[in-house]
This record gives structure tokens, sequence and C-alpha cells, in this order.
């Protein structure tokens, strides 16, 4: 994620395996690894100078499916 950079806060219909490779920023720890329940809300904000390089992980996949983005 590039610096200033953030993505909306949203869902999914699944669960996300979120490991953080580089980086660190409001949302995300470099080292960190995240869990998240199917239907928990979140969002990622990079406010570094920064980029923060992470790798998730959807099961079932990414798609837009299953992924809802709040207004």
């Amino acid at each position: 994620m590039k610096p200033g950079r953030s993505e909306p806060k949203h869902f999914h219909k699944g669960i996300e395996i979120e490991c953080v490779l580089k980086g660190n920023c409001e949302t995300h720890k470099q080292g960190k690894l995240y869990l998240r329940k199917k239907n928990q809300i979140h969002e990622g904000v990079n406010d570094s100078k920064k980029e923060v390089v992470f790798v998730c992980f959807t099961i079932p996949p990414e798609s837009k499916e299953n992924t809802v983005y709040m207004n």
C-alpha cells in the first residue's frame, strides 16, 4: 500500500489471513499476522511516508461476490 493511501471499510463473507512483510502504519504493523473473522469490518490506512507490503489470503478466494465495501 503506497504512502497516504487507504482502503475503505469492508468485510469478507469468509475469513482473511493477512501477514505484513514490510512497513508500519495506522492499521498494519510489520511482522504481524492478522486473522479476520467472517463479516469482520476492517480498513487499511497507510498514514506513513513509506510503502506497506502485506500478503492476504481469503477463504473462499477474494471476489466481488465475497467482499462488501461499506458506504
